[in-house]
């Protein structure tokens, strides 16, 4: 026999349980992608492989949009509700990966603070403006990876 508790605590755990059992979603191909994350708009980015290169993308309104790069790649991490990604790209012709930040017209600008020619991405951002990331730092055993935030 259960107790008072037990039973008020069964019946939450199954009400709860039923109403996650029955979401309805529509879903709609955005092609050969690979998403990372999505805005409360529905804008999706991530990267796709466009001419053999993988490249920072957005979807918005079923449409792939090409995201500016450094011309060797790189992969849009997150999007905001306004919408700002972030990510990385790749310079041309180290192929050094550089943290970046797309602006809501597509403009790219590379994250400062981190040091050239060592590898930084970004991976958040919030609705503050704030950017969470990592970034190598020189070590004279190799670089060594470090979290890293940037203020606005």
């Amino acid at each position: 026999m259960l107790s008072r508790s037990m039973t008020c605590l069964w019946t939450l755990l199954v009400t709860v349980g039923s109403a996650w059992a029955q979401p309805s979603y529509t879903v709609t191909d955005l092609g050969p992608i690979f998403p990372i994350s999505v805005n409360a708009d529905g804008v999706v980015v991530g990267s796709a492989i466009i001419a053999q290169v993988q490249t920072p993308v957005a979807w918005v309104a079923g449409q792939q949009t090409v995201l500016a790069t450094l011309g060797a790649g790189g992969i849009a991490n997150h999007i905001t509700d306004i919408p700002e990604a972030v990510g990385y790209v790749l310079t041309s012709p180290i192929e050094t990966q550089q943290a970046a930040q797309w602006s809501p017209f597509g403009t790219l600008t590379l994250l400062p603070g981190v040091t050239p020619n060592l590898v930084s991405a970004a991976t958040q951002k919030n609705t503050s403006g704030w950017i969470a990331g990592y970034g190598d730092i020189p070590d004279p055993g190799g670089p060594l990876i470090r979290t890293k935030r940037w203020s606005p």
